[in-house]
């Protein structure tokens, strides 16, 4: 059986970053801030993908000026 990287539960930081368009080091980075949420499962950092949409959902609404 293959699990396609769309069903998967978990991200490394890795593929974490090119799914929210961050860096490595940026992912790390609101990890550190507690911003995103990550788990150890023995030496690999993952993210899961509720934790994913959570960041995204916490994130601050671009505001524009209107006629700009």
């Amino acid at each position: 059986m293959t699990i396609e990287a769309t069903d998967r539960l978990v991200d490394t930081v890795t593929d974490t970053a090119h799914r929210l368009g961050l860096s490595r080091t940026g992912v790390y980075a609101q990890i550190k801030a507690g911003k995103l949420r990550a788990v150890k499962a023995g030496g690999k950092t993952l993210i899961t993908r509720d934790d994913q949409a959570a960041w995204v959902a916490s994130l601050s609404e671009l505001k524009t000026a209107v006629g700009a």
